[in-house]
């Protein structure tokens, strides 16, 4: 992505499923997408290069690892095609390319398991912003494949029948040889020679895209966690943001406070169940000399301690927002509650789901000190 741009969760979803697109005539529609062509073209090499290399090693003795791999791999092909060709010899075009097309959509498939940002960084340090490495979440990919195994299923079946049995079967299967039922015949059979590429390209499709989604929602929240995964969907920029866990109480505190101290931040948030009041106090201090905003939450039975801070909110959660309640503040305090709208940003979660566990965790209805 572009150096200097601010860039949320959705940008950095949006910039991953980007193409690395090239004109190859006039319009939109002639277009070609790199990435999509050489990932699967090295991916397929690689794969196909591997079994054979192994086939070439293969002893008659004690199979290997790799060898016993590889047999069950042609075995599982074989039986299938087996079950399904019937004329000729299988062993000649059907099943090879049977096993050529299941291991290059493997291995296409299998791209959508590495990290996206690793596999990406090369393409970056070449100048190619834009690179999506799985194949199949192409639908370009996907209909290609589609449509060369719907040609090859066509010609067989015409080298099989001939082209006039094939032609008699459009119009006399499968509900019988009278003229009346032609049109049937032949209705029923377009919709299933259109539907069958339509379908398996589609399908492939559909499921890789979401697949790719999921998985760079799990690359965001294996980076920053469920904490930065919701900053993100609220649209605030996670370059801008430092997430740490300390261990111990006693450490987060000594971070808190060193963080202030070095100015390092505008604005600190803090989670923390047991607080003494000189620590409060050595915070207070600290908050006062880096001029930061710092807000530290605590569960509810710490309206009953005292504390040195400014201010003291009591935070309460509603049907529809949040329940504000002044507890301390300099000047006149108001005694009634103020209700605010708020749009929650942990999308996954519904609201049942949160009350439950604000029930099992007091520090899920914090409280500023």
């Amino acid at each position: 992505m572009a150096a200097g741009k601010d860039f949320n969760a959705t940008d950095y979803i949006q910039h991953h499923l980007t193409f690395l697109t090239k004109p190859v005539g006039d319009g939109g529609f002639w277009s070609l997408n790199v990435d999509s062509v050489i990932t699967a073209a090295l991916v397929g090499l690689l794969a196909m290069g591997a079994i054979g290399w192994v086939v070439r090693g293969a002893t008659s003795g004690v199979p290997n690892r790799r060898q016993a791999f590889v047999e069950l791999l042609i075995e599982f092909i074989d039986d299938q095609v087996k079950g399904i060709f019937h004329h000729g010899d299988r062993n000649r075009f059907i099943a090879p390319a049977a096993l050529t097309v299941f291991v290059w959509v493997l291995v296409m498939n299998a791209m959508d398991f590495l990290p996206i940002d690793i596999v990406v960084a090369p393409m970056e340090w070449m100048g190619l912003h834009a690179w999506r490495p799985v194949p199949t979440a192409d639908v370009n990919t996907t209909f290609a494949l589609a449509l060369s195994v719907w040609l090859l299923m066509i010609w067989f079946s015409i080298a099989a029948k001939g082209l006039g049995g094939w032609i008699q079967e459009l119009f006399c299967a499968p509900f019988g040889k009278n003229p009346l039922l032609w049109p049937a015949n032949l209705l029923f059979n377009f919709i299933e020679y259109v539907s069958k590429p339509l379908s398996h390209s589609l399908r492939l499709f559909g499921n890789m895209y979401a697949g790719e989604i999921i998985f760079l929602l799990l690359w965001i929240w294996a980076a920053t966690g469920l904490i930065g995964t919701a900053l993100a969907a609220a649209g605030i920029d996670l370059r801008n943001v430092a997430l740490v866990r300390p261990p111990r109480r006693r450490e987060v505190l000594w971070a808190a406070e060193q963080v202030l101290r070095a100015c390092a931040c505008h604005a600190l948030l803090l989670w923390c169940r047991e607080v003494r009041y000189a620590e409060l106090r050595r915070l207070a201090v600290a908050a006062d000399a880096s001029q930061a905003l710092v807000m530290l939450f605590r569960p509810l039975q710490a309206t009953q301690t005292s504390s040195p801070a400014a201010l003291r909110l009591v935070l309460a959660s509603t049907a529809d927002g949040l329940d504000v309640r002044i507890l301390k503040c300099r000047g006149p305090r108001s005694e009634a509650s103020l209700r605010l709208r708020v749009n929650r940003p942990v999308h996954a979660l519904d609201r049942s789901s949160l009350a439950a566990a604000r029930a099992r965790d007091p520090v899920a209805q914090p409280c500023p000190a």
